[in-house]
């Protein structure tokens, strides 16, 4: 994102409450489902055992910090409504992210 002036951009006017043209909507939307795989892969090494890194709670606050905004919090929300991701994922983003004061 750093290094993508448009991706920066979109971002900003996200964090703004900006309207979204249809391009940024669609960019910004594939970096976010990107890093929220990202996130999961995380989730599922923990629970396999796979990784003694106990990332839940950081992940829980970054994807919370998201989740505040209403771009990110509608992509959320449709992943959750959609099955997009593990089972055990999604109920886990909806009680730690979704469901948490302030969001």
């Amino acid at each position: 994102m750093a290094q993508d002036d448009f991706l920066s951009e979109a971002m900003v006017k996200a964090q703004d409450r900006g309207k979204l043209d249809a391009k940024e909507a669609l960019r910004l939307g594939w970096w976010f489902a990107g890093f929220v795989r990202v996130c999961e892969s995380h989730f599922i090494q923990a629970h396999l055992k796979a990784t003694q890194l106990d990332l839940e709670t950081p992940i829980s606050n970054i994807l919370t910090g998201f989740a505040r905004l209403p771009f990110f919090r509608a992509y959320l929300s449709q992943m959750i409504r959609n099955g997009s991701a593990t089972k055990e994922f999604l109920a886990w983003l909806e009680k730690n992210v979704m469901e948490k004061e302030g969001t």
